[in-house]
């Protein structure tokens, strides 16, 4: 009796916390992160980079993974795959991860004294639940509050997401990092300078980023997708005019698999069937793309 009755406090912990399912590391051997920028207007993306790790290295006698950086080409306007390295990889930083305790620890090197990283900083902190305020240096607007922790699908994999305060989709995907990144800051919106934004995560090489996965592209001004993160069943586009004629909807995982497509006769889409996870939303019309977005479903 005594034993059954542990194994229940150890559950009610474990949904408590956000917690059930084994940790899954960041720091591996062969990850790769493609992340992009946006230093001027919405839309105009610019500043592709690759970070990747390979091999060990030993300092003050606490191992770390080495981080290598590639300035990257996309391969054509709408910024899509493939990817082109330009020019040698530069060492950019150092990182190590405490798995019992769920933190990322990182040293960005060749930066001045003062910055984030100069010396070792908590680069992500999984171990938060939901509820509670996270303190990190690279977030942008303060304290982070941890609004909501479920599982889901991004980049391919299930992973454990960290929803953050706010009205723009902020997450902490662990074993992978935040969508704004790797090293990057956390809780820059389009409105402010150097938005930046994960492209893709593999744990092969980014010749497996072959889908647009990254950042709207919006070629017809004024489409509105809400809400999003989306809770519950419905999502709404809404098109200037109410001119949904000819209109067509398609929706995709996170590889590029269509999962849903049908005429938007009206502005109310029923996503009940749709899984927790990310997922890229178009709006297309008579073969057009008039609008790519990521949407996040909770």
């Amino acid at each position: 009796m005594k034993t059954k009755f542990m194994s229940l406090i150890i559950v009610v912990f474990l949904i408590n916390t956000g917690y059930g399912q084994d940790y899954v590391p960041l720091v591996r051997e062969n990850a790769h992160w493609v992340v992009a920028s946006n230093n001027d207007e919405p839309w105009q993306w610019e500043n592709f980079r690759e970070y990747y790790t390979a091999d060990d290295t030993l300092i003050n006698d606490t191992l770390y993974k080495k981080v290598y950086r590639y300035q990257l080409q996309p391969s054509d306007s709408l910024y899509m795959p493939p990817y082109t390295r330009i020019g040698n990889p530069v060492l950019y930083s150092l990182i190590r991860e405490d798995t019992i305790g769920r933190i990322v620890y990182g040293i960005q090197l060749n930066i001045d004294p003062g910055n984030c990283f100069y010396t070792e900083d908590t680069l992500f902190d999984f171990s938060v639940s939901q509820n509670d305020t996270l303190e990190l240096c690279q977030a942008f607007m303060g304290p982070i509050p941890i609004d909501t922790i479920f599982y889901g699908d991004a980049f391919g994999y299930n992973r454990r997401i960290l929803i953050m305060g706010g009205n723009y989709p902020f997450y902490f995907i662990e074993g992978i990092g935040s969508n704004c990144g790797l090293f990057e800051y956390i809780g820059v919106t389009c409105k402010d300078i150097n938005y930046e934004e994960l492209i893709c995560y593999t744990l092969d090489d980014i010749s497996n980023c072959d889908i647009l996965t990254h950042t709207d592209v919006e070629i017809i001004p004024d489409i509105k997708i809400f809400p999003n993160p989306l809770v519950g069943d419905h999502l709404y586009i809404q098109i200037p005019g109410n001119a949904y004629q000819k209109l067509t909807v398609q929706i995709s995982d996170i590889f590029g698999e269509i999962i849903y497509k049908d005429k938007l006769d009206s502005g109310k889409l029923n996503l009940g069937s749709l899984n927790q996870g990310v997922y890229i939303i178009k709006v297309i019309k008579e073969n057009k793309l008039l609008l790519i977005k990521k949407i996040l479903k909770i």
